[in-house]
Protein backbone atom coordinates (compact mmCIF):
# COMPACT_ATOMS: atom_id res chain seq x y z
CA UNK A 1 0.00 0.00 0.00
CA UNK A 2 1.46 3.24 -1.49
CA UNK A 3 0.73 6.65 -0.07
CA UNK A 4 1.05 10.23 -1.32
CA UNK A 5 3.59 11.60 1.33
CA UNK A 6 3.16 15.31 -0.35
CA UNK A 7 1.19 17.57 2.15
CA UNK A 8 -1.64 18.99 1.13
CA UNK A 9 -1.57 23.00 1.63
CA UNK A 10 -5.22 23.44 1.88
CA UNK A 11 -5.82 20.67 4.85
CA UNK A 12 -3.67 20.76 8.51
CA UNK A 13 -3.81 16.52 7.92
CA UNK A 14 -0.22 15.17 7.16
CA UNK A 15 0.45 11.44 5.96
CA UNK A 16 3.95 10.10 5.71
CA UNK A 17 3.62 6.41 5.34
CA UNK A 18 7.51 6.18 6.37
CA UNK A 19 6.91 6.73 9.54
CA UNK A 20 3.65 5.32 10.20
CA UNK A 21 3.85 1.66 11.44
CA UNK A 22 0.58 -0.93 10.78
CA UNK A 23 -1.48 0.37 13.85
CA UNK A 24 -0.80 3.66 12.89
CA UNK A 25 -1.71 3.65 8.89
CA UNK A 26 -4.81 1.65 10.63
CA UNK A 27 -5.90 4.28 13.08
CA UNK A 28 -5.18 7.20 10.51
CA UNK A 29 -7.64 5.26 7.66
CA UNK A 30 -10.20 4.92 10.84
CA UNK A 31 -9.79 8.86 11.40
CA UNK A 32 -9.90 9.50 7.45
CA UNK A 33 -13.15 7.48 7.04
CA UNK A 34 -14.61 8.96 10.02
CA UNK A 35 -14.33 12.16 8.49
CA UNK A 36 -15.33 11.30 5.25
CA UNK A 37 -18.53 10.04 6.61
CA UNK A 38 -19.27 13.45 8.85
CA UNK A 39 -18.22 15.72 5.75
CA UNK A 40 -20.83 13.55 3.62
CA UNK A 41 -23.59 14.21 5.40
CA UNK A 42 -22.58 17.53 5.67
CA UNK A 43 -22.22 18.16 2.10
CA UNK A 44 -18.32 19.01 2.70
CA UNK A 45 -15.48 16.97 2.36
CA UNK A 46 -11.82 17.83 2.86
CA UNK A 47 -9.25 17.85 0.26
CA UNK A 48 -7.02 14.95 2.22
CA UNK A 49 -10.40 12.88 2.45
CA UNK A 50 -10.92 13.46 -1.40
CA UNK A 51 -7.97 12.25 -2.38
CA UNK A 52 -8.27 9.32 -0.05
CA UNK A 53 -11.26 8.30 -1.54
CA UNK A 54 -10.01 8.91 -5.18
CA UNK A 55 -6.69 7.11 -4.08
CA UNK A 56 -7.34 4.52 -1.75
CA UNK A 57 -11.39 3.85 -2.28
CA UNK A 58 -11.32 -0.18 -1.65
CA UNK A 59 -9.06 1.01 1.91
CA UNK A 60 -11.40 3.66 2.86
CA UNK A 61 -14.43 0.89 1.60
CA UNK A 62 -12.85 -2.19 3.95
CA UNK A 63 -12.81 0.62 7.13
CA UNK A 64 -16.26 2.28 6.49
CA UNK A 65 -17.66 -1.93 6.22
CA UNK A 66 -15.48 -2.76 9.46
CA UNK A 67 -16.93 0.32 11.45
CA UNK A 68 -20.48 -0.60 10.07
CA UNK A 69 -20.16 -4.02 11.55
CA UNK A 70 -18.35 -3.10 15.44
CA UNK A 71 -21.13 -1.14 15.63
CA UNK A 72 -23.67 -3.82 14.66
CA UNK A 73 -22.19 -5.90 16.73
CA UNK A 74 -22.36 -3.51 19.85
CA UNK A 75 -25.94 -3.07 19.29
CA UNK A 76 -26.91 -5.79 19.80
CA UNK A 77 -30.32 -5.57 22.73
CA UNK A 78 -31.73 -8.33 25.66
CA UNK A 79 -34.15 -9.19 22.58
CA UNK A 80 -31.94 -10.68 20.47
CA UNK A 81 -31.27 -13.29 24.06
CA UNK A 82 -33.57 -16.61 23.52
CA UNK A 83 -35.21 -16.00 27.10
CA UNK A 84 -36.46 -19.98 27.21
CA UNK A 85 -32.97 -20.77 26.98
CA UNK A 86 -31.61 -18.53 29.37
CA UNK A 87 -35.01 -19.32 31.88
CA UNK A 88 -34.29 -23.44 31.42
CA UNK A 89 -30.37 -22.54 32.00
CA UNK A 90 -31.38 -20.73 35.54
CA UNK A 91 -33.56 -23.23 36.55
CA UNK A 92 -31.05 -25.65 35.66
CA UNK A 93 -28.99 -24.25 37.93
CA UNK A 94 -31.54 -23.73 40.70
CA UNK A 95 -32.29 -27.42 40.74
CA UNK A 96 -28.86 -28.85 40.89
CA UNK A 97 -28.91 -26.11 44.09
CA UNK A 98 -31.53 -27.68 45.52
CA UNK A 99 -31.04 -30.99 45.36
CA UNK A 100 -26.76 -30.41 46.77
CA UNK A 101 -28.76 -28.61 49.61
CA UNK A 102 -31.27 -31.24 50.22
CA UNK A 103 -28.87 -34.33 50.64
CA UNK A 104 -26.39 -32.51 52.49
CA UNK A 105 -28.86 -31.93 55.24
CA UNK A 106 -29.11 -33.19 58.71
CA UNK A 107 -31.43 -32.25 60.97
CA UNK A 108 -28.68 -31.39 63.90
CA UNK A 109 -28.78 -33.91 67.39
CA UNK A 110 -29.11 -31.61 69.88
CA UNK A 111 -32.16 -29.71 68.42
CA UNK A 112 -34.15 -33.75 68.29
CA UNK A 113 -35.54 -33.33 71.93
CA UNK A 114 -36.96 -29.63 71.03
CA UNK A 115 -36.62 -26.78 73.40
CA UNK A 116 -35.29 -26.79 76.88
CA UNK A 117 -38.56 -27.50 79.07
CA UNK A 118 -40.53 -26.33 79.98
CA UNK A 119 -40.51 -24.64 76.95
CA UNK A 120 -42.82 -24.78 73.35
CA UNK A 121 -41.55 -23.51 70.40
CA UNK A 122 -43.93 -21.39 67.81
CA UNK A 123 -42.86 -21.01 63.90
CA UNK A 124 -43.73 -21.11 60.99
CA UNK A 125 -42.57 -21.88 57.14
CA UNK A 126 -41.76 -18.82 55.32
CA UNK A 127 -41.62 -16.87 58.31
CA UNK A 128 -37.99 -16.29 60.53
CA UNK A 129 -39.82 -15.12 63.58
CA UNK A 130 -39.69 -18.00 66.31
CA UNK A 131 -41.21 -17.74 70.02
CA UNK A 132 -40.35 -20.11 73.02
CA UNK A 133 -43.39 -19.41 74.99
CA UNK A 134 -43.60 -21.24 78.50
CA UNK A 135 -45.70 -20.13 81.86
CA UNK A 136 -43.71 -19.43 85.05
CA UNK A 137 -46.38 -19.21 88.22
CA UNK A 138 -49.07 -16.73 87.21
CA UNK A 139 -46.42 -15.00 84.44
CA UNK A 140 -46.54 -16.04 80.87
CA UNK A 141 -43.07 -15.77 79.14
CA UNK A 142 -42.37 -15.53 75.53
CA UNK A 143 -38.56 -15.42 73.90
CA UNK A 144 -38.42 -13.87 70.67
CA UNK A 145 -36.16 -13.95 68.11
CA UNK A 146 -35.54 -14.50 64.28
CA UNK A 147 -33.50 -16.73 62.16
CA UNK A 148 -31.50 -13.92 59.58
CA UNK A 149 -30.25 -11.63 61.81
CA UNK A 150 -27.80 -10.95 59.93
CA UNK A 151 -26.55 -7.54 62.23
CA UNK A 152 -23.61 -8.07 64.33
CA UNK A 153 -24.30 -7.22 67.94
CA UNK A 154 -21.01 -6.24 70.10
CA UNK A 155 -20.41 -8.54 73.01
CA UNK A 156 -18.77 -6.23 76.06
CA UNK A 157 -15.64 -7.49 77.17
CA UNK A 158 -14.19 -9.02 80.76
CA UNK A 159 -11.02 -9.60 79.52
CA UNK A 160 -8.19 -8.61 76.88
CA UNK A 161 -7.31 -10.52 74.27
CA UNK A 162 -3.52 -10.69 73.99
CA UNK A 163 -1.94 -8.83 71.24
CA UNK A 164 -0.07 -12.47 69.56
CA UNK A 165 -3.71 -14.10 69.73
CA UNK A 166 -5.97 -13.19 67.07
CA UNK A 167 -9.46 -12.48 68.39
CA UNK A 168 -12.35 -15.70 67.87
CA UNK A 169 -15.15 -14.27 65.42
CA UNK A 170 -18.53 -14.80 66.98
CA UNK A 171 -22.00 -15.25 65.34
CA UNK A 172 -24.58 -12.94 67.45
CA UNK A 173 -28.22 -12.77 67.47
CA UNK A 174 -30.26 -10.32 69.61
CA UNK A 175 -33.53 -11.42 71.12
CA UNK A 176 -36.65 -10.36 73.13
CA UNK A 177 -38.08 -11.77 76.77
CA UNK A 178 -41.52 -10.56 77.65
CA UNK A 179 -43.24 -11.58 81.15
CA UNK A 180 -46.42 -11.04 81.15
CA UNK A 181 -48.33 -10.65 84.83
CA UNK A 182 -52.13 -11.12 85.23
CA UNK A 183 -52.91 -7.90 84.65
CA UNK A 184 -51.18 -8.08 81.61
CA UNK A 185 -48.75 -5.73 82.70
CA UNK A 186 -45.32 -6.74 80.89
CA UNK A 187 -41.84 -6.36 81.49
CA UNK A 188 -39.59 -6.33 78.19
CA UNK A 189 -35.97 -7.59 78.27
CA UNK A 190 -33.52 -6.88 75.47
CA UNK A 191 -31.02 -9.21 74.80
CA UNK A 192 -28.08 -10.41 73.05
CA UNK A 193 -26.32 -14.05 72.83
CA UNK A 194 -23.20 -15.52 71.16
CA UNK A 195 -23.99 -18.97 72.81
CA UNK A 196 -21.79 -18.43 75.44
CA UNK A 197 -23.18 -15.53 77.21
CA UNK A 198 -26.32 -13.16 77.95
CA UNK A 199 -26.31 -9.71 77.53
CA UNK A 200 -29.56 -7.52 78.71
CA UNK A 201 -29.17 -4.68 76.18
CA UNK A 202 -32.72 -2.80 78.01
CA UNK A 203 -35.80 -3.14 80.01
CA UNK A 204 -38.97 -1.84 79.62
CA UNK A 205 -41.99 -1.74 81.88
CA UNK A 206 -45.02 -2.05 79.44
CA UNK A 207 -48.53 -1.37 80.23
CA UNK A 208 -51.46 0.78 79.70
CA UNK A 209 -50.34 3.67 77.38
CA UNK A 210 -47.49 1.37 76.82
CA UNK A 211 -48.30 2.70 72.84
CA UNK A 212 -47.36 6.32 73.49
CA UNK A 213 -44.45 7.16 72.13
CA UNK A 214 -44.30 10.24 74.85
CA UNK A 215 -44.45 7.23 77.55
CA UNK A 216 -41.65 6.28 79.92
CA UNK A 217 -40.95 2.73 79.64
CA UNK A 218 -37.56 3.08 81.28
CA UNK A 219 -33.88 4.21 81.73
CA UNK A 220 -30.70 3.59 79.89
CA UNK A 221 -29.98 0.36 81.23
CA UNK A 222 -26.31 1.36 81.36
CA UNK A 223 -27.29 4.04 83.70
CA UNK A 224 -28.79 1.23 86.25
CA UNK A 225 -26.45 -0.10 89.24
CA UNK A 226 -24.34 -2.81 88.75
CA UNK A 227 -26.16 -4.11 91.94
CA UNK A 228 -30.00 -3.88 89.45
CA UNK A 229 -27.87 -5.21 86.42
CA UNK A 230 -27.13 -8.53 88.76
CA UNK A 231 -30.80 -8.99 90.02
CA UNK A 232 -32.06 -8.72 86.87
CA UNK A 233 -29.80 -11.29 85.33
CA UNK A 234 -31.35 -13.32 87.87
CA UNK A 235 -34.92 -12.50 87.61
CA UNK A 236 -34.68 -14.12 84.22
CA UNK A 237 -32.58 -17.05 84.58
CA UNK A 238 -35.00 -18.13 87.38
CA UNK A 239 -37.65 -17.99 84.46
CA UNK A 240 -35.68 -20.60 82.46
CA UNK A 241 -33.81 -17.60 80.69
CA UNK A 242 -29.94 -18.94 80.52
CA UNK A 243 -27.30 -19.85 78.59
CA UNK A 244 -28.74 -23.67 77.64
CA UNK A 245 -31.35 -21.44 76.40
CA UNK A 246 -29.01 -19.58 74.45
CA UNK A 247 -27.22 -22.45 72.91
CA UNK A 248 -30.62 -24.08 71.39
CA UNK A 249 -31.58 -20.48 70.00
CA UNK A 250 -28.10 -19.68 68.18
CA UNK A 251 -28.54 -23.66 67.07
CA UNK A 252 -32.34 -23.40 66.19
CA UNK A 253 -31.63 -20.09 64.12
CA UNK A 254 -28.98 -21.89 61.92
CA UNK A 255 -31.10 -24.86 61.36
CA UNK A 256 -34.21 -22.36 60.84
CA UNK A 257 -32.59 -20.03 58.07
CA UNK A 258 -31.03 -23.32 56.19
CA UNK A 259 -34.52 -25.00 56.06
CA UNK A 260 -35.99 -21.62 54.92
CA UNK A 261 -33.09 -21.96 52.28
CA UNK A 262 -34.51 -24.90 51.10
CA UNK A 263 -37.85 -24.22 50.75
CA UNK A 264 -37.40 -20.65 49.07
CA UNK A 265 -34.98 -23.16 46.21
CA UNK A 266 -37.80 -25.35 46.15
CA UNK A 267 -40.25 -22.08 45.35
CA UNK A 268 -38.34 -20.78 42.72
CA UNK A 269 -37.98 -24.03 41.30
CA UNK A 270 -41.97 -24.15 40.99
CA UNK A 271 -41.90 -20.66 39.80
CA UNK A 272 -39.75 -21.44 36.67
CA UNK A 273 -41.59 -24.59 36.24
CA UNK A 274 -44.49 -22.82 35.29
Amino acid sequence: LTWHTTPLPSDPVVLSTKSFSAMSRQRALVSLASRLSRASVHGVISPSALYLRAVQPTAVAGVLSARNHIATARGFTASSLRSDVSEKELASVVTSECESEKASYENPEELKDGPPKPFKLVENDSNCEMVLTREFESEKISVTFVANDEEQHEMSEDAEVPEDEEEEFKQTMFFTVDITKPSGTSLSFDCVTDGTDIEIRGVNLLGEGADDTASYLGPDYEFLDEKMHEKLEQYLEARGVDLQLAVYMMDLSQDKEQREYMGWLGNLQKFLKE
